[in-house]
């Protein structure tokens, strides 16, 4: 077993108080900065040199090297500042009237901006279909993942609970407290904005985009030394779901945490849609009509292309009467966010903290898109320990199978995999220990099972026929095959955050903050991003 080495941080212990569906490494986020922008597009620049006021939403700043106020989160620096012994040059921006950027500082090569014909890891779950697969690797194996070694481990800003982004030679990272990049060969970091979140990473073209906390969509320059363009509030507060890339729109599902303040909620769970390139809201779907609440999508959407359509799961109503589409997978038009059809998979599941008399079993995990027995299928696993698989043209059902039993702590809590042969689950232990399944695509039969020794708080990840599974701080590799445990990695924190298995390497955080509302299970905090590599 290989034992990481010593992290700057305090390890903290507590029983949270929400169970909610909490979502594949999405985990947690400290309050935003008194005084931070929390809205609109940022406008041009002024003239060269001038700061911005207090409370101002700003455009291109001056001369390169200014600082920002309290208050505006700004755009692109003027005339580009040397560099830093070591440091990473970053591109100047364009500078309103005071005349265009020049080229960054001499302190080191900026990230590359896209993948090229270079294997690269965009967004959470690998694909727009959300499989978590990476069919390109082919280094690490079966045989040799054992193998696997530390390269670096580096600090992240605030706890480390999203999933990595991996492009060329740059590691992006969206944790708690801020949205970092740093070096892939040596994890340096390149460039923090200090925008924080608990949801994960998408990357395209080299712009970055992430939801956080406060509900506020963001999108910063991943090129560029991390420029913030724009900031797009869709959600209240304590949403958590990570944006998925597609054609010209950024859509992102929305969440709150009304469900653990209990009593009423005007709250209702959402699909958002937004120009990836403006942040303005093309249109917004909502799960449920007036006067039911709650139905979050605290998960990620999936999306094929090909059928114009976005998939997507829904959690329990939280007070006053129930829908008939909480605790639902259900599928949209991408060009309208008109609804095409949608399963309930629990009904009347109406809960919070203080009251109800639901069982609490969202789903909490991305809807994942397979093929099997010559039909297109759309799969996703409940906290009611099922895993259901419907047809994904028509949202009927094709196959069920439980394979723990429910809780509201969480049956099935975080997203599963499908490599084209399997799909692989993980259960919370809500009766007996928790467990690693892979079922038949086809039938939902179980084709291997075994006991795991911590409850798992992050995705699974396979590529090359070995299943990557965090057992609480241990991170496990496992034959994809057959079940065989291969490899251990032990870390201080929780591991929320999915492994990026990317030409040889891999990619997770671990982390998960004691105060956050899905922490239940006495999860350990962290802020540490681990890179391991063969030797």
């Amino acid at each position: 077993m290989i034992r990481a080495g010593q992290y700057a941080w305090v390890a903290t212990l507590t029983l949270g108080v929400s169970l909610h569906a909490l979502l594949l490494g999405a985990c947690g986020e400290t309050p935003p900065t008194e005084g931070e922008n929390t809205h609109g597009m940022f406008g041009t620049g002024g003239t060269g040199g001038e700061p911005l006021p207090t409370g101002g939403v700003g455009g291109a700043a001056g001369a390169g090297g200014e600082p920002l106020p309290t208050g505006g989160v700004g755009g692109a620096a003027g005339a580009g500042a040397t560099g830093g012994a070591g440091g990473e040059g970053a591109t100047g921006g364009t500078a309103g009237t005071g005349g265009t950027g020049g080229a960054g500082g001499s302190g080191g090569a900026a990230p590359t901006s896209d993948c090229g014909d270079a294997d690269c890891w965009t967004y959470m779950g690998y694909d727009q279909h959300s499989t978590y697969h990476n069919p390109n690797e082919t280094k690490i194996t079966v045989q040799n993942v054992a193998m696997l070694e530390p390269m670096w481990t580096t600090l992240t800003s605030g706890s480390a609970t999203g999933t990595a982004a991996v492009v060329g030679d740059t590691v992006f990272f969206h944790a708690s407290a801020g949205t970092q990049a740093f070096n892939r060969a040596t994890g340096q970091e390149r460039w923090k904005v200090n925008l924080g979140g608990s949801g994960s990473i998408t990357w395209d073209g080299g712009k970055v985009y992430a939801q956080r906390f406060s509900g506020q969509m963001i999108r910063i320059d991943g090129v560029a030394g991390g420029t913030t363009e724009w900031a797009t509030v869709v959600a209240g507060n304590a949403s958590i779901g990570t944006p998925i890339i597609v054609g010209d729109k950024a859509i992102v599902g929305t969440s709150s945490g009304d469900e653990v303040a209990g009593g009423t909620s005007s709250f209702r769970g959402s699909v958002v849609a937004l120009d990836k390139d403006t942040g303005e809201i093309l249109w917004r779907h909502y799960t449920v009509d007036p006067p039911s609440n709650g139905a979050a999508v605290w998960s990620s959407p999936s999306v094929d292309a090909d059928l114009g359509m976005g998939f997507f799961t829904s959690g329990n109503n939280y007070s006053g009467p129930s829908s008939g589409r909480s605790d639902a997978i259900f599928a949209l038009d991408l060009d309208t966010g008109d609804l095409l059809w949608s399963f309930q998979a629990t009904a009347n599941d109406v809960w919070n903290v203080n009251a109800g008399t639901g069982p609490d079993h969202d789903f909490g995990a991305n809807p994942i898109l397979f093929e099997a027995g010559g039909k297109k299928l759309v799969g996703a696993g409940s906290k009611s320990g099922t895993f259901y698989a419907l047809d994904r043209e028509t949202g009927t059902m094709v196959w069920t199978r439980s394979i723990t039993a429910g809780c509201a702590a969480g049956g099935i809590l975080n997203n599963g995999a499908y490599d084209g042969t399997r799909i692989y689950a993980t259960s919370w232990a809500c009766a007996g220990p928790a467990a690693l399944v892979a079922m038949d695509p086809a039938t939902g039969s179980v084709l291997w099972s075994k006991s795991m020794p911590a409850q798992s708080w992050a995705p699974i990840t396979v590529a090359n026929g070995v299943l990557f599974v965090p057992a609480n701080t241990t991170m496990q590799a496992f034959d994809a095959s057959n079940g065989t445990l291969l490899f251990d990695y032990e870390t201080e924190g929780s591991i929320c955050s999915g492994a990026v298995v990317v030409d040889g390497q891999v990619f997770f955080g671990s982390g998960f903050p004691p105060s956050h509302i899905g922490n239940f299970g006495g999860a350990k905090d962290g802020n540490v991003l681990h890179a391991l590599a063969l030797p």
